[in-house]
């Protein structure tokens, strides 16, 4: 039936007329797709730009409320050779006088070792505090889990920071305050450790020798006495920004305010404040985010049980690009809560620092306000600052997330009125 159509059709002189048409049709066709895939294309690249953006505002935004300062760290990290902050200097002076050594030489050690704690972080080896101790020298190497390691064993808090457990195993820690706590993240405990050091390893007699006891390391060496030489000479102190010198990398102690049924994250003045993205601020992001300094104390908004956590992943320096934050995998360190009265429910805590910023554990038991932790700059973050979300089945998806910050906001105000 066709081919005797199509044989009518070449006798009447039609055929070449009929697949004209067609192939305009067909290239209108074409043309019409073409246009309907560049089209989609184009709203893509607009959203996954839209994206981009809201994503660099927010964390511009970050970075402008979060200079690595606070209660936390040193908020300047560059300083001439001769360049002293003035705010360190009549406690170098003081602990120097204390430990008969010259200020300069503790100062110098400091500067070397974290920039004046402008990088208070723990290092590659495990060295932690503001002149960098080992867990192990610290506490002492008597103790059981120091044993043939290398220092950076793994020791509680309550007991690396015990003065008579430093006095029971013979380390270097010591209370330079007073307030019954050896904490190498006590600026005063830090620096009173490395003078005590210093002077025992007999800086007045032999300064390269005691420097080098401190971190076997020529170039170590030269660079310690390099900044001494300055500060001998031709010392500049220079201001800093450091508003509470004692406080200067000690996480607050004490819990957090519990209003209702829940308790505060974070201070409350913080957590009014500094709340800069909530949940949809951008495409895939389930939770609230809380512009706040290194360090800041975080609290257990419920009660529960620590699910998972995570305490390896490092922290990233302010004004870190959006590219690097993206390439990132991991989500840094993080807690994981699962409240006791609603098991389907999981409270994510992220970007805590690697300084000591986890301090619970998988299976340990949480009371609302607890502190649970200290924010950093972990993961996937341009600037220091704490992500936390309230996820059923902990499934990572706008729909799945509980705006449980409008909740704690409408009791807080109207604790208030009252």
């Amino acid at each position: 039936m066709i081919s005797k159509a199509l044989i009518l059709l070449t006798k009447l002189g039609l055929t070449k007329k009929i697949f004209k048409i067609l192939a305009w049709v067909f290239l209108g066709l074409f043309l019409l797709f073409a246009i309907a895939i560049f089209t989609i294309a184009g709203q893509m690249m607009e959203a996954v730009n839209e994206y981009g953006q809201k994503e660099i505002e927010r964390q511009e935004e970050l970075s402008q409320h979060n200079i690595m300062g606070g209660t936390v760290q040193n908020p300047r990290s560059n300083y001439a050779d001769n360049e002293v902050p003035e705010e360190f200097k009549e406690l170098y002076e003081n602990i120097a006088e204390k430990y008969s050594i010259e200020w300069e030489v503790l100062a110098s050690i400091h500067r070397v070792e974290t920039a004046f704690s402008s990088n208070n972080t723990t290092s590659s080896a495990g060295a932690i505090g503001h002149t960098q101790f080992m867990k192990c020298t610290w506490i002492g190497w008597g103790y059981a889990g120091c044993q043939g390691g290398l220092g950076n064993a793994d020791v509680p808090k309550d007991e690396y920071t015990d003065p008579e457990k430093i006095k029971k195993y013979g380390g270097e820690g010591v209370d330079g305050n007073g307030n019954g706590k050896a904490d190498p993240n006590e600026i005063s405990d830090s620096l009173s450790a490395t003078a005590e050091k210093l002077y025992n390893d007999g800086v007045n007699e032999d300064i390269e020798k005691a420097i080098f006891n401190y971190n076997r390391s020529d170039e170590y060496v030269a660079d310690v006495l390099k900044h001494y030489e300055e500060y001998k000479s031709n010392v500049s102190f220079v201001t800093a920004g450091i508003e509470d010198l004692e406080n200067l990398g000690k996480g607050a102690s004490g819990n957090g305010e519990i209003v209702g049924e829940m308790a505060l994250p974070l201070e409350r003045d913080q957590f009014i404040n500094n709340m800069t993205g909530g949940i949809g601020s951008y495409d895939g992001h389930p939770g609230y985010d809380f512009s706040v300094p290194m360090g800041t104390p975080v609290y257990s908004i419920v009660d529960g049980t620590v699910v998972e956590t995570n305490s390896d992943s490092p922290d990233h320096p302010p004004g870190r690009s959006l590219a690097q934050a993206l390439a990132s995998n991991d989500l840094g360190n993080f807690v994981r809560i699962r409240p006791d009265d609603s098991p389907d429910l999981m409270v994510n805590y992220m970007h805590f620092t690697e300084n000591d910023g986890v301090l619970v554990k998988e299976g340990d038991k949480v009371e609302k306000g607890q502190q649970i932790g200290r924010t950093g700059n972990s993961g996937k973050t341009t600037a220091p600052h704490l992500h936390l979300d309230v996820l059923e089945n902990n499934e990572y998806t706008i729909e799945a997330s509980v705006p449980w910050y409008e909740d704690l906001m409408e009791q807080l105000e109207s604790s208030s009125d009252d």
